[in-house]
């Protein structure tokens, strides 16, 4: 296991990893429902080209918020030939990062929510790469909701005062690549976050640690079981597009995602 920092990562020296983190990111995602709902529009193999460069703008985002990145190999690195999942498939199958964990610490929440910094993430782009239905999806549907969610689990209200309630380490994406599902991968880097969270609480004064806690959005009920059995507490749901009642996820006749939620989960020690 190894973590970067945002500075290391955004380094030119590190390119190679950057890279291989978007590249399991975009593997891991490739059947999640709320990815499959943002590029609702695209044929299977346009869905499957254009996921990367949806990943490389949501993690400079997260990047810019002062985010770490932490990795689970097995073998030495080897730089990606290209940044097409299909013809990383072969190559990502055998080794090198098996797992990534992006975690925003507390001090880059407001970052992260900036507008701007989705400019400087190249954001801008997002049309080009990915669509403009997707794009309209994410920024005008799907963040503002995710925001509006997490405003439910730590109201505005208390992000001014004294009790500091808003300090809180914001797991943005825990992936493990599907050819190393199952090795308990996840549940590592979830329990090194726990730690780090606990060690702040015995370190800081008490006021700081009583608010710090870890908060993350599950986006499939297999997802939020994983969470749920390490501790995290289900606190808020958000719906995006068309669900039936009592649906967690929703699909047209052509199985494509119509509609699905996101499940806000905290852990505090």
């Amino acid at each position: 296991m190894q973590t970067y920092t945002a500075q290391q990562l955004l380094s030119p020296d590190n390119t190679n990893v950057l890279e291989e983190v978007i590249l399991v990111l975009a593997h891991s995602f490739i059947e999640d429902p709320h990815t499959k709902w943002l590029f609702f529009n695209h044929t299977r193999s346009q869905y499957i080209a254009a996921l990367p460069s949806y990943f490389r703008v949501v993690v400079k985002v997260a990047l810019l918020s002062d985010a770490s990145v932490t990795v689970v190999r097995d073998d030495p690195l080897t730089p990606p030939k290209s940044s097409s999942i299909q013809t990383q498939k072969q190559d990502l199958a055998g080794a090198r990062i098996k797992a990534v964990g992006i975690i925003i610490p507390p001090h880059g929440n407001k970052t992260f929510d900036s507008p701007l910094t989705g400019v400087r993430a190249s954001a801008l782009t997002l049309p080009f790469t990915c669509g403009l239905v997707t794009t309209w999806r994410l920024l005008v549907h799907f963040v503002p909701a995710l925001k509006a969610m997490q405003d439910r689990i730590y109201p505005p209200t208390d992000l001014s005062s004294s009790s500091q309630e808003h300090f809180f380490w914001h797991i943005m994406f825990l992936a493990t690549h599907p050819d190393a599902q199952g090795q308990g991968l996840g549940t590592k880097l979830l329990r090194e976050y726990q730690k780090v969270v606990t060690q702040v609480v015995e370190t800081s004064d008490k006021q700081e640690g009583e608010a710090a806690s870890l908060y993350l959005e599950a986006s499939s009920v297999s997802s939020k079981r994983l969470y749920s059995r390490v501790g995290f507490r289900d606190r808020d749901t958000m719906v995006y597009g068309t669900l039936g009642e009592g649906d967690d996820v929703r699909v047209d006749e052509e199985g494509r995602v119509i509609g699905g939620r996101q499940f806000g989960m905290t852990w505090t020690p």
